[in-house]
């Protein structure tokens, strides 16, 4: 969610105005309750935290490629 020019939150924005369809999984450092909720309203349809667990990657992949 933290970039160097535009963060994550007005990057989604900006990507779900102009390609709604497209399935964003965020993925951040952030864990407080607050944030992970607010890139789930700005449009992500779902987020991992780092440390990534491959396990977790994966079946969040499948969960998202399955839905289409």
């Amino acid at each position: 969610l933290k970039m160097p020019v535009m963060d994550g939150f007005e990057a989604t924005k900006t990507i779900m105005e102009q390609w709604p369809q497209t399935t964003i999984i965020a993925q951040t450092a952030y864990t407080q309750t607050d944030e992970i909720e607010k890139i789930l309203k700005f449009g992500a349809k779902d987020f991992l935290t780092k440390p990534i667990e491959i396990a977790k990657l994966l079946n969040t992949l499948k969960k998202h490629l399955t839905e289409k």
